[in-house]
């Protein structure tokens, strides 16, 4: 549907559109020419009050030029045969990239879940690769919180590689381990670089032994957040 409203992507399922309006209607049939609003009361009786409510939130642009039909993928908005091989390949490269990072993802956690560690250091593990680990920083993004900088350091925003990794008091701890498993003078762009990086330089045993060092460091990340507790680094080798 075209309109004078923002560009703003919303998928609307009902059937009432059609019913009320038919196939050739647009958004212009929901604004009130009178006011330059939309009609609520209409959108409401149209639409589910879901969909109703999500259509009320899209701002009106304060402007006269009528609807037009245009296609993405021209610069002119004009459909030209040719655009759509440009199309097709765009789609077939999207997909392949998919196919690509599902198969890594899933050797990432075909070579997790066959160390030698608990079921929940497995867990652990792997939502910490994924990215949904509750640090600050991600609480910050989902506006949970307002502050994500580290609870421990005060210096940087918590992500997952910070806390594990970079933080000082991960490190404190990361230099008491075996030396294959010590901090390295690497700068990693996300933790899942970091595993990728440790699975090539470790055995089955380093890996798992580096795993649960990772699972302690949270564990004693989350005993200062929520308990007020600061572990002592030197007891932590020794916790798993």
């Amino acid at each position: 549907m075209a309109g004078q409203m923002a560009t703003t992507t919303h998928f609307i399922q009902t059937s009432n559109w059609y019913s009320y309006f038919g196939d050739e209607a647009k958004v212009e049939a929901l604004i009130d020419e009178g006011t330059k609003e939309c009609d609520h009361n209409l959108i409401q009786a149209t639409f589910s009050q879901q969909e109703a409510e999500l259509i009320s939130q899209i701002p009106l642009i304060n402007c006269n030029r009528e609807d037009t039909l245009r296609w993405r993928c021209t610069v002119n908005g004009i459909f030209i045969v040719r655009s759509v091989y440009y199309l097709q390949g765009e789609i077939r490269d999207r997909q392949k990239g998919q196919c690509s990072q599902v198969t890594q993802t899933q050797e990432e956690w075909t070579r997790i879940w066959k160390l030698l560690i608990t079921p929940a250091t497995k867990n652990f593990m792997w939502r910490a690769c994924l990215n949904i680990l509750p640090t600050k920083a991600k609480l910050s993004k989902k506006k949970i919180l307002d502050d994500p900088t580290c609870p421990i350091c005060l210096r940087e925003p918590e992500t997952i590689e910070h806390i594990l990794w970079e933080c000082p008091s991960a490190a404190d701890i990361l230099r008491q381990c075996s030396r294959k498993i010590q901090k390295p003078q690497i700068n990693y762009n996300s933790f899942r670089n970091i595993v990728e990086d440790m699975f090539s330089k470790l055995n089955q045993e380093e890996m798992a032994e580096f795993s649960m060092i990772l699972t302690s460091i949270w564990w004693k990340r989350n005993q200062y957040v929520f308990k007020n507790i600061m572990i002592d680094p030197k007891s932590m080798i020794y916790r798993n």
